[in-house]
């Protein structure tokens, strides 16, 4: 009988493409923006830059943290897609209890097909992004 794998074991196997330095930051329709709300200012540096290119019909998934703490940037982000227009899933994680974070957020990418298709292909699916509107 063959164990089933944990999430992080599941990501591991995932065709991750290699890093690459760009100057220009943009976004297409398509694409998805994976944001942690922490307490730097990266986060709204990277949107304030893709807004300043023009491009706001991305698909942003806010990961917010529990427990709260004052310096996250989480309602600022928030505040940020609402003035922008910029559709966004606030998926919790809660540190205390971190159990399926990356469950839920490969839920997001689900599709019909998905189900049926090998886990390494997943994230591959031309319709991913498209489903999360």
């Amino acid at each position: 009988m063959q164990k089933a794998l944990r999430i992080d074991q599941k990501l591991s196997l995932l065709d991750i493409p290699s890093l690459e330095i760009i100057d220009d930051l943009a976004f297409k329709r398509e694409d998805v923006v994976i944001c942690c709300a922490g307490f730097e200012d990266r986060a709204l540096s990277v949107l304030n830059s893709a807004i300043s290119s023009g491009d706001k019909y991305f698909f942003l998934i806010l990961i917010s943290y529990l427990p709260f703490v004052q310096e996250n940037r989480d309602e600022d982000i928030k505040k940020f897609c609402e003035d922008n227009n910029i559709k966004m899933h606030n998926i919790i994680y809660d540190r205390e209890n971190p159990y399926s974070i990356g469950e839920n957020i490969l839920l997001k990418f689900r599709t019909p097909e998905m189900v049926q298709a090998p886990l390494n292909s997943r994230l591959k699916h031309p319709n991913n992004a498209e489903n999360l509107r």
